[in-house]
């Protein structure tokens, strides 16, 4: 019988060395499964950091909109939106992106209603949150008008891609403003000259 019990314990022992190994290793595998899972963490936490960063973001919303890119020699971004061509200034180490669309507009110098369109240009100022300028070409003899906006443009923004396509579309709002405000003074002008 002694040897019966000796036999068991020593089972026992046996049994006990094996689950406790078997535990260990487990344990082990854990820790390393929660450092690996920690280190993935970081490494995904790094990434979104840099995915939404302005110019990244941008780039990523305008092929979410369909819209193909080139940069010229100083890194601003031209793509084509509904027919117009636009600028864009961004860097990573900005929040906000600056959006140009040159010349969407242009009139003759010696046109009589070249004045109004300045007018114009003005009045539509008071009203649309796009700014809108213009440039006078002197050896083209031509008034060209610009719109311009700064807008933030960071990584907690809910849908890039539709923040993008709401900015792009308030330009052409700012368009029609200009151009109405432009058909106001014209008939203002042809009722006072009546």
């Amino acid at each position: 019988m002694e040897l019966e019990v000796a036999i068991g314990c020593v089972v026992l022992v046996v049994v006990a060395y094996i689950a406790g190994r078997v535990g260990y290793a487990i344990e082990n595998d854990k820790r390393k499964e929660s450092e690996h899972g920690k280190m993935n963490d970081a490494v995904d936490a790094a990434i979104k950091v840099e995915d939404n960063r302005a110019r990244n973001l941008l780039i990523r919303a305008l092929g979410d909109i369909g819209c193909q890119y080139e940069t010229d020699e100083d890194g601003t971004i031209i793509f084509k939106y509904q027919g117009e061509v636009f600028q864009i200034n961004a860097s990573n180490d900005s929040r906000f992106i600056w959006i140009y669309d040159v010349a969407w507009w242009q009139m003759r110098l010696d046109d009589p209603d070249a004045e109004l369109l300045k007018q114009a240009i003005n009045k539509a100022n008071e009203q649309a949150a796009v700014t809108s300028l213009y440039t006078i070409y002197k050896e083209q003899k031509v008034i060209a008008v610009h719109c311009r906006m700064v807008y933030y443009f960071y990584g907690n923004i809910e849908s890039p891609h539709d923040y993008l396509k709401s900015i792009l579309d308030s330009f052409f709002d700012t368009h029609q403003c200009v151009k109405d405000e432009f058909d106001k003074l014209k008939r203002i002008k042809g009722f006072c000259s009546n």
